[in-house]
């Protein structure tokens, strides 16, 4: 068909809790490190991570590479605590010494 173009766009994108950055403020004062670990894009990863101070995220990761990665994160003597959003942390939140949902 001649003449068809993109004629409109929708962007979806997660609504960050108001206190994201403050709490992470906090734990980095306590010097706890917050991580990110997502099945999402590297861009939407890394801007969600930095909008709120976060330093270190891993994108593009399957739960399975998420509960390994907690699981190697305790073998290092660290402890873990957890937030997750969605029925695909199960195996992530499982691992964790701490969750919170």
């Amino acid at each position: 068909m001649e003449g068809v173009g993109v004629i409109g766009a929708i962007a979806v994108t997660d609504t960050l809790r108001e206190d994201a950055k403050q709490t992470v403020s906090r734990l980095q004062e306590m010097n706890i490190e917050a991580i990110v670990l997502s099945g999402d894009r590297e861009e939407a990863v890394a801007s969600i991570a930095g909008s709120v101070g976060i330093r270190s995220s891993h994108a593009g990761l399957k739960p399975k590479d998420k509960a390994d990665f907690i699981k190697s994160s305790q073998k290092q003597g660290f402890s873990v605590a957890m937030v997750g959003d969605g029925v695909n942390d199960a195996p992530t939140l499982a691992a964790a010494d701490v969750v919170w949902l």
